[in-house]
């Protein structure tokens, strides 16, 4: 299995819809996250706090908040446990890696920020 391919994918999908607490943290996440891996783009679609629906991104598809960042950041991210600088969302985005951008509706993302930080620990679990 190779990291951030769609098997990898519907990996993470079933282990943040599995996470009971998340569930309870999450239960009001309503909207799409568009993640970037690199040259890897998905669609990430929740529902009452559950991942309903993913798929990869085309030009013009319209989602909330976008996570961009290189495929080795993510890689490092999802390490357990991580190096320093990618311990959480937070860390990637500020220097000195700053290698992760936020962009969208940011308004969106505070609402959801426990739960949006959920989803990606959660990806510890599969590891790369």
């Amino acid at each position: 299995m190779k990291s951030f391919d769609e098997e990898w994918m519907a990996r993470w999908a079933n282990i943040v819809n599995s996470d009971d607490e998340l569930a309870l943290m999450g239960k009001y996440l309503e909207g799409t996250l568009l993640v970037e891996f690199g040259d890897e783009k998905y669609l990430l679609h929740f529902r009452d706090g559950r991942w309903a629906d993913m798929r990869r991104q085309h030009s013009g598809e319209k989602w909330d908040v976008a996570f961009i960042a290189p495929k080795d950041s993510w890689e490092k991210f999802a390490t357990d446990p991580p190096p320093p600088g990618f311990t959480d969302l937070f860390a990637m985005s500020h220097p000195p890696e700053a290698s992760l951008k936020l962009e969208g509706n940011l308004k969106f993302f505070w609402q959801n920020v426990r739960a949006i930080a959920r989803v990606f620990e959660d990806m510890r679990r599969i590891g790369v």
